[in-house]
Order: C-alpha cells, then structure tokens, then sequence
C-alpha cells in the first residue's frame, strides 16, 4: 500500500469502523437464521441424515467475531491516537491534509507531508507494540522505549 494510501485511510477510520461493526451484525443475522437442525439428504446414491458440525460453526462464527472486534478495537486506537494529532493543528494545516489526502487533490506542502507521515509511522508502531503485547510476545527493549517515548509524545 503507498504511504498516501495509508495516510488517506486514518480519513476513514469512522467508517471502516461502521463497516465491520455492520459486518459483525449481518453476520450474526445470518448466523442465527440458518437452521442447525439435521434432515434428510441423499449421499452416494443413499437416503441418510444430513446435518452440521455445530460445535465447529459455533467456533467459526465466534472466533470471527472476535477478530472482527479487535479490529475494531485497533481502529479506535488508530483514532484516538490520529485525533490527539489533528487536535494540535492549525486550521490551514488541516485543509491541506483534507485537501491532498481525504479529496485526492495534487497539492504539495513536503513539511506537512513528513510531519503526518512521522505521526502516522509512529501510531503504526504503538499498534504493532501493542498487539505483540496482546498476543504475548516479548517486545524488544528498543521497542519499549520506543513505544514509552511515543506515548509521552502522543500524551503532550
């Protein structure tokens, strides 16, 4: 993905959020209104019973679900961290960012452009901090004082 895209996409954030919330809803829907009860069916040419492994579409759905919802969670982090960003911009600052990376217009200010691509690299690295975290691996100690001197940055 090109770091405009990247960049372009923490413009979105509200409604990749909306998108798999809504997901995560149709899914349920159509989880729900599948019937999970045995019937007949004909295999290799013979009458037999034929039903799912609930056990295993329990699983699948839920575990969905879940991954479904730590994105979510990880979207809402992206948003939290990119707002305390915007928050501390002037209002010409922020047309610009709007103008070039939320409407695709070819307007230049290469300041601006490394100020939210450091910003944006640095909220990247806090989630692949935080989701080493999460998943309990061991960050490394450059990673750790990396992610502390982030958050003292994102907290000023």
């Amino acid at each position: 993905m090109a770091v405009k895209d990247v960049i372009g996409s923490y413009f979105s954030l509200d409604d990749r959020i909306s998108k798999t919330k809504n997901r995560i809803r149709n899914s349920r829907i159509n989880f729900y209104n599948r019937s999970l009860t045995t019937r007949l069916g004909m295999i290799d040419d013979q009458l037999t019973t034929v039903g799912c492994d609930i056990e295993t579409e329990v699983t699948n759905h839920v575990s969905a679900t879940q991954i479904a919802e730590q994105h979510i969670r990880v979207l809402r982090l992206k948003k939290h961290y990119f707002n305390a960003f915007w928050n501390m911009l002037d209002t010409s600052s922020k047309e610009y960012y709007i103008d070039r990376y939320k409407h695709d217009m070819d307007v230049s200010n290469n300041e601006l452009d490394e100020l939210i691509l450091d910003e944006v690299k640095e909220i990247e690295q806090a989630i692949r901090y935080q989701k080493k975290h999460y998943e309990g691996e061991e960050p490394t100690n450059k990673e750790k004082k990396d992610y502390e001197t982030m958050l003292e940055l994102l907290e000023a």
